[in-house]
């Protein structure tokens, strides 16, 4: 990507996990929503309980809203939810680069049920 130093950009992943008994279709839009009352953000659908959340602004208010989302998102009365998060960087060539970076960080996510932001 070009000049990717010079731009404050992020991509969170965040998936919930399915539980037996839902219907798919409510949760997604329930999801859906709850990231768009997160924020000022660019909320894109990349999978089955999977959404994209671009992020503009510095590496602390990417973080901020990290801690703000996996607060509001894992309330007690809702299905688990995994947040990775990759801050653009200058080895960022591609947006497939990006988004690779933000699945890995999702998936450690998932597996320590901490949200994960990699630089």
């Amino acid at each position: 990507m070009a000049a990717a130093a010079d731009r404050q950009l992020a991509l969170a992943l965040v998936h919930q996990r399915f539980e037996d008994g839902d219907d798919l279709t409510t949760r997604e839009a329930a999801l859906e929503a709850a990231l768009r009352e997160t924020g000022d953000a660019r909320v894109e659908r990349f999978g089955d309980l999977t959404f994209g959340v671009f992020l503009r602004g510095p590496i602390e208010q990417v973080e901020e809203w990290v801690g703000r989302a996996h607060a509001h998102l894992n309330r007690a009365d809702a299905a688990p939810v995994a947040i990775g998060v990759a801050y653009l960087a200058s080895h960022h060539d591609a947006p497939d680069a990006l988004r690779a970076d933000a699945t890995d960080a999702l998936q450690e996510s998932y597996e320590s049920g901490q949200p994960v932001l990699v630089g």
